[in-house]
């Protein structure tokens, strides 16, 4: 199947297909916390001292070296940027392209004094050209190392579809990092394609775009 141009964003039409359970594997196992020993308030981030980088990226999706986190100015986002994900099914392609799983662990510094909270990501997007009968699944979660595992958020796409996607997970209470503690923030993505009961001749793909957005919240912690 000939691939369209891409359209661009303010011209195409944003789908947000369906939502259905699914889990995924588990991260690096702790001791479950609820990151209770924040203080109440919700305040200003620190005015400096925060830092951030990749400390282990795992999956057939993501490499090492491909990719870069900041801060927003004002430390209120968490940015993570890599390469596009693109999976693919049919017209004789390798079975082993139909998915990627990428995990990706961030070391997360702050001052003394003050704990933080990460929301899921504000949205997702890619493009997919499917054919009928095939579908596209993204399954994605997001959490601090030893909090509880979220339920990971999944979104379908089913064929025929052609055209750019968006996936905008559902807002969760923030789960914030224990006083006193560094603790990695753990994120994990899986991206496939299935061929289902379309023609196995013809090519069935879905990307998503390297850019993920991590909205922040900030507390100072209790001093008794």
């Amino acid at each position: 199947m000939a691939v369209p141009p891409r359209p661009t964003w303010k011209a195409a039409m944003l789908n947000t297909g369906r939502v259905l359970p699914a889990i995924l594997g588990a991260t690096l196992a702790l001791p479950a916390l609820t990151a209770t020993s924040a203080g109440a308030a919700v305040t200003d981030p620190p005015p400096d001292g925060v830092t951030v980088e990749v400390a282990v990226v795992n999956g057939t999706g993501c490499v090492q070296g491909g990719m870069s986190v900041y801060f927003s100015v004002d430390k209120q986002a968490l940015t993570l940027l890599r390469d596009e994900v693109r999976v693919e099914v049919g017209g004789g392609k390798n079975p082993a392209t139909d998915r990627r799983t990428c995990q990706v662990l961030l070391r997360i510094h702050v001052p003394q004094g003050y704990s933080y909270a990460i929301k899921p990501a504000v949205d997702y997007r890619g493009y997919a050209e499917l054919e009928a009968g095939a579908s596209g699944v993204l399954t994605s979660s997001s959490h601090l190392q030893g909090t509880p595992n979220p339920a990971p958020k999944t979104f379908k796409l089913d064929g025929p579809f052609s055209g750019p996607w968006r996936f905008q997970p559902p807002d969760s209470d923030p789960v914030f990092k224990p006083c006193g503690e560094q603790r990695s923030f753990v994120i994990s993505s899986d991206l496939r394609v299935s061929l289902g009961t379309s023609d196995k001749t013809k090519i069935s793909y879905m990307t998503m775009e390297g850019k993920e957005v991590y909205p922040m919240v900030w507390k100072r912690c209790s001093t008794t």
